[in-house]
């Protein structure tokens, strides 16, 4: 009876059993429909000479996004892998069905047939997400076989074309133009299934590495202080950017130029409000070739080509340290200024750590040839030293500040023990040559 049932539907895991079984074979008609709703909106598209709104799509571009989302749902939770006992090869059924709705979805976007911030598209990408978690190896397997495109699909700007499955995964259309919340809640989930990929696959690593699209989402979405704001999509690149660095010495020289390169515009080191992400990734390079290049025979070409004359890169690390002065909050303030002890303490440490790779001579140049603010800057250490605990008081106010504050003063004591080295070994060279 009913009454008998009603147990059985208060709870979560049998309605989640009783769903799944619902849906788990329908994907194949789902995907059809799909399709027939991209091909749909392809002519009447075409009807109107390209002169379609957002506002004048033919169909509801929510449809089917609720069968994706109720999938995923029903593939979580403590019976989970009972769900999946009865057909071992479901993941990579329902993903190399999946996969061409998936293509026609994405191409449409691009070539403006559906909406940019599709919400389908977002579901479908989530869904492959939590696939990957559940088993990479069908996942990827059935990513590998796929071979929806043929060599006789058009190949304009607008049209995906890569035969190449890695690289069709990579070129998956974003935008960054005013889609905040949707780049958020979805395209998050894209980046961190790239990185799964990347994680389980050697294919999808090197594309990672290789490819744009990661050098393009990372000044995007976490460089360009006009588009990048903290969230989900911003911490999932720059979180795996600092991984990747870490582990490909081509990828790190290849992020390097990106921060510090000015192309006839303002760097991303050098804009007006000092940039926390460029800072921390360029102390992460700096830090890997202090522990990459311990062989005596390898030179730290990031640290070298940063503290050029060129680069100019210790005065312009100075210039960012002054911004930072420039926000510090009055003594009378008593408001938290965010960000102005990490900036401060990553400011730092890009100082010290640039400096540690270089050996006594290279940094005695330095100091001579290009950076002529040492003497601001000394004093500036000097200050930071001798403050007081009630002076530190308005920089910050958060729990961590403490912390921050003696990893700064330690930083700070750093510099100056590598000028005063720096300054007595000239000495030294100049009495060795006076005898």
């Amino acid at each position: 009876s009913a009454q008998d049932e009603m147990p059985y539907y208060l709870d979560e895991e049998s309605v989640k059993d009783r769903v799944f079984l619902a849906l788990k074979d329908l994907h194949r008609n789902v995907v059809d429909a799909i399709e027939s709703q991209c091909s749909q909106s392809k002519n009447d598209y075409f009807a109107s000479q390209g002169n379609m709104t957002n506002h004048s799509y033919a169909f509801e571009s929510t449809y089917f996004r609720d069968y994706f989302s109720a999938l995923r749902i029903c593939l979580t939770g403590p019976k989970t892998d009972d769900r999946l006992k009865s057909d071992e090869h479901w993941i990579y059924d329902i993903t190399e069905t999946i996969l061409p709705g998936f293509w026609e979805v994405d191409n449409c976007g691009r070539n403006q047939n559906r909406p940019v911030a599709d919400p389908l598209k977002g579901e479908i990408i989530k869904l492959f997400e939590h696939l990957v978690e559940l088993d990479p190896n069908q996942f990827i397997e059935a990513v590998l076989n796929d071979s929806v495109y043929s060599s006789s699909q058009t190949t304009s700007k607008n049209t995906q074309s890569a035969s190449d499955p890695v690289t069709k995964m990579m070129e998956v259309f974003i935008t960054s133009s005013n889609n905040f919340d949707y780049n958020n809640n979805y395209m998050s989930h894209f980046y961190r299934l790239i990185t799964l990929l990347a994680d389980h696959n050697e294919h999808f690593k090197s594309s990672v590495l290789t490819h744009e699209n990661w050098k393009w989402a990372l000044k995007s979405f976490v460089l360009n202080q006009n588009i990048a704001k903290a969230g989900p999509l911003y911490d999932t690149i720059l979180f795996n950017t600092v991984k990747y660095l870490q582990i490909d010495e081509n990828f790190r020289e290849a992020i390097f130029r990106i921060i510090v390169s000015a192309d006839g515009k303002e760097s991303f080191l050098d804009q007006s409000n000092p940039d926390i992400a460029s800072l921390k990734l360029l102390s992460s390079i700096f830090k890997c070739e202090i522990l990459k290049n311990k062989c005596p025979k390898k030179q730290p070409i990031c640290s070298l080509s940063f503290v050029s004359g060129e680069c100019g890169g210790m005065s312009r690390l100075s210039s960012v340290m002054k911004k930072i002065l420039s926000q510090i909050p009055l003594e009378s303030d008593t408001t938290s200024t965010p960000h102005i002890l990490e900036n401060l303490l990553l400011s730092l440490n890009c100082m010290h750590l640039v400096l540690q790779a270089l050996n006594i001579n290279d940094v005695k140049k330095v100091i001579d040839e290009s950076w002529p603010e040492i003497d601001e800057m000394n004093s500036f250490f000097t200050q930071l030293l001798t403050r007081t605990e009630d002076e530190w008081k308005i920089y910050h106010r958060e729990d961590r500040s403490v912390t921050l504050i003696n990893d700064i003063v330690a930083e700070a004591t750093n510099l100056q023990k590598i000028i005063v080295l720096s300054a007595e070994a000239k000495a030294a060279n100049s009495n060795t040559r006076t005898q």
